[in-house]
């Protein structure tokens, strides 16, 4: 007995060993970057895509970054314009990381960097749209903003918070839809049919007036 306990302690102990040896080794791969902590303290510098050693758990522990084009889709909310009319948003961010230590500092995971994405892109949508009014995303007759100024001032409101503050560069902000609330819209598609109805009016008046007109100077 005292045999085979000694050999069952001994593999016990090879394998703790083993398990100890293979947490001392990790790999960057192509896609990403690494930041590699100590006692919960970032150890600069930027770990480059290869093999790494470093203190077993729970000493050393690496957040492996994904520095590759990433976005953010589905971004939607109900806000209110200028002239207090509600109208649905639907949007997107396209992110990178550019700064991996201040990125785990601050967000230190995927899902928080959505989180607070999101955040930014629905705080800045909100002032770009409470600043204009709502015939300006909903098309009556010949009058309609272009989306692109509206997605040019989203993403200046969100870049630079999320560059400062995250360590992610937010490259492009746009939006993908803009609709009515429900409830709201039988009566806009009602406007807009009669802003409609007025504007073939008048062209068929100024039509029916041109041949008046030549026959008058001949």
């Amino acid at each position: 007995m005292n045999g085979k306990g000694r050999r069952v302690r001994t593999a016990i102990v090879a394998l703790v060993l083993a398990a100890i040896v293979y947490d001392c080794f990790y790999v960057i791969n192509e896609t990403q970057q690494g930041v590699l902590t100590n006692f919960g303290n970032i150890s600069p510098p930027v770990k480059q895509p290869g093999l790494h050693f470093k203190w077993p758990r729970p000493v050393s522990r690496v957040y492996k970054v994904d520095r590759r084009l990433q976005t953010l889709t589905d971004v939607s909310h109900e806000l209110i314009t200028e002239d207090q009319k509600n109208i649905l948003i639907s949007g997107y961010l396209l992110w990178r990381i550019v700064d991996p230590i201040l990125y785990v500092e601050a967000i230190r995971t995927g899902e928080n960097a959505t989180e607070r994405l999101r955040d930014l892109y629905l705080s800045g949508s909100g002032i770009v749209i409470s600043n204009k009014a709502r015939d300006a995303f909903i098309s009556l007759g010949l009058e309609h903003e272009d989306l692109h100024e509206a997605s040019r001032d989203i993403l200046d409101s969100v870049a630079p918070v999320a560059r400062a503050n995250y360590g992610i560069e937010v490259l492009k902000a746009g939006i993908i839809e803009y609709t009515l609330p429900v409830e709201n819209r039988p009566a806009v598609i009602q406007r807009m049919i009669s802003e409609r109805a007025r504007i073939a009016a008048r062209y068929r008046s100024e039509g029916e007036e041109w041949p008046y007109a030549s026959k008058r100077w001949r």
